[in-house]
């Protein structure tokens, strides 16, 4: 809690969880679950790439479909392979890419 009222402090706009997109401001909190990758053992490279297949089935019509890059994750082939086609995929069905920021203004001037 300390962390995102000093980063609300310093004037940032947002931060976001692995389930969330929090507006710093209002601190509206924004639910929606990102598609992220783990690195560090092989058995969790595995797990990984498996969980997000599911769950990006699974997040087919959030909104927000965040997909959560890392720098290490383009180090695994089979990691940036899986995500590059997933935002293949997800520009097929016709998302269109958002920074936090503008969809936060999106979600504002919505109502949402």
């Amino acid at each position: 809690r300390a962390t995102g009222e000093a980063a609300r402090d310093l004037g940032l706009l947002y931060t976001n969880t692995i389930s969330e997109i929090i507006h710093l401001p209002t601190g509206r909190r924004h639910p929606s679950r990102s598609c992220v990758w783990s690195a560090r053992a092989r058995w969790r490279r595995l797990a990984s790439r498996a969980w997000n297949q599911l769950l990006f089935q699974r997040l087919a019509a959030a909104e927000p479909l965040r997909i959560s890059l890392h720098p290490c994750d383009i180090e695994h082939a089979a990691f940036w392979r899986q995500i590059r086609r997933l935002i293949r995929r997800a520009l097929e069905d016709g998302r269109t890419p958002a920074t936090y920021t503008e969809w936060l203004a999106f979600c504002d001037d919505s109502g949402h």
